[in-house]
């Protein structure tokens, strides 16, 4: 009975490594997309306020505007801006630790297949996925906030145009 068991322990062992090394590849080519893409949206929709934002002042011969209400769009858009990248840095860095918790995951399903046993979630680990989750959830809030800002700053734009 005791081989039984023995053998079912290193199979599951080898099913959890070929599993975390999976995820790993997974996380990485994961953590490759969020930095382009999140790079990619957040400059484009806060930068390219910034931009047409400097286009409008300069056609400002034409209409009539708040040169005061324009400052804060464009601190709002720069604000929004900057908590964009900031959610940018939080997403990688979530993807970073949830990898490497992957990584302790794989050596752990590496040394339960040479010991024959099933080994516990180490605390590295455990804090590897904690730090990675806090992270997950400060980019998203980050990401929130972006928009909010994005928003303020056209409220902003849209009041800084008279008659």
């Amino acid at each position: 009975m005791a081989d039984n068991d023995e053998a079912i322990n290193v199979l599951l062992a080898g099913q959890n490594y070929d599993r975390a090394a999976a995820e790993i590849a997974e996380r990485q080519r994961i953590s490759a997309a969020l930095a382009d893409r999140a790079l990619q949206a957040l400059l484009l929709t806060n930068g390219g306020a910034l931009v047409a934002l400097f286009s409008f002042v300069a056609s400002a011969s034409k209409v009539s505007i708040d040169l005061g209400m324009v400052k804060w769009a464009f601190a709002w858009f720069a604000i929004g801006l900057f908590l964009g990248l900031a959610a940018h840095v939080a997403a990688f860095m979530s993807q970073h630790r949830f990898t490497h918790q992957a990584y302790e995951e794989m050596w752990r399903a590496q040394a339960g297949i040479r010991t024959r046993t099933l080994i516990e979630l180490g605390k590295e680990e455990a804090a590897d996925y904690h730090s990675g989750t806090r992270h997950y959830f400060t980019g998203i809030g980050l990401t929130i906030a972006s928009i909010v800002f994005f928003v303020i700053g056209c409220g902003a734009a849209l009041l800084a145009v008279r008659g």
